[in-house]
């Protein structure tokens, strides 16, 4: 991924390496425990300790175009607690500038399958049968309604989930509503653009 800013270029390299413990999944932690929704969720799929890395590369450029600044970036997120209810992780944040590193503490946040925090309250509505269309092709999905409520924002999103094709959450579209002003605050659309493209790992 790249995003460009008048003096400032950053280059985002993902790493997607599960660790499976001993191969299988936690006893009793594992997909049969989840979910219509949590049985198909990316975190729920895979064995405590699991993770995930993200290199962000940082570079900020002066008037003439030549590299002022440069920082690395890196986000490990493991997998500590998979359950009926949701999943936990722990997330390490790294920064290397001018050759030195810096960590941060850990931080471990804890989550329900809608991507609502551990205390929130969730309402899921289901709106029938919908679709998604990826590449010319549309797919039958059931479309739902999840509203999550905190004490500062109400967060409404529409949700078109396949139980059959993988990633299953085909599209998503989210916006989240002030409770003081009632004023969208921000939108956001992630769907799927492309399907059946194995990667070797």
């Amino acid at each position: 991924m790249h995003f460009r800013h008048p003096l400032l270029f950053v280059f985002c390299a993902v790493s997607l390496v599960a660790g499976l413990q001993d191969g299988a999944l936690a006893q009793g932690q594992g997909p049969e425990a989840m979910s219509s929704i949590g049985d198909k969720h990316s975190w729920a799929q895979f064995g405590l300790g699991s993770w995930k890395l993200v290199r962000v590369y940082t570079e900020t450029l002066g008037q003439n175009g030549q590299v002022e600044s440069a920082s690395v970036t890196e986000t490990k997120t493991t997998l500590d607690l998979v359950d009926e209810t949701g999943y936990a992780l722990k997330v390490e944040v790294t920064v290397e500038v001018a050759g030195k590193r810096f960590q941060a503490a850990p931080k471990h946040v804890a989550y329900g399958y809608h991507g609502e925090l551990q205390g929130q309250a969730v309402e899921v509505k289901a709106l029938g049968d919908g679709h998604a269309e990826i590449c010319g092709h549309k797919y039958t999905t059931g479309s739902r309604r999840i509203v999550i409520n905190s004490d500062t924002a109400q967060s409404i999103s529409t949700v078109e989930y396949s139980d059959t094709v993988a990633p299953y959450f085909l599209k998503r579209t989210t916006e989240s509503i002030d409770n003081v002003t009632k004023t969208r605050s921000y939108q956001s659309v992630v769907e799927v653009v492309a399907v059946d493209m194995p990667e070797k790992v």
